[in-house]
């Protein structure tokens, strides 16, 4: 994560997605172990010198130990290029990394 001027964000608050508290770190790597097997979302927002803040997603999968063949959803990943686009420019959206577990 990154600010306007190309220097890394000062904060960053992790939520994991589990109803644990959320996390504020100025490092933007943090361990969080889940309890229970799922899927669950975690955000991040990452805050700049200036104080702005910019937002990301992605969703956790959880193997449950006890059945690590059950069948879970996939995992969608999606790009987009450019990532900073102006008004009516096309966005190219690319979900080839996408996957069935």
């Amino acid at each position: 994560s990154i600010d306007m001027d190309g220097e890394p964000c000062k904060n960053y608050v992790f939520d994991f997605g589990d109803g644990s508290p959320p996390i504020e770190s100025t490092t933007p790597i943090v361990k969080h172990p889940y309890a229970e097997p799922g899927t669950y979302p975690v955000t991040v927002t990452a805050t700049d010198k200036y104080g702005r803040k910019g937002n990301a997603q992605v969703n956790q999968q959880v193997i449950d130990p006890k059945n690590p063949s059950k069948r879970t959803p996939p995992v969608a990943k999606v790009t987009s290029n450019p990532p900073d686009a102006r008004p009516k420019q096309p966005v190219t959206f690319d979900a080839s990394k996408s996957h069935d577990m």
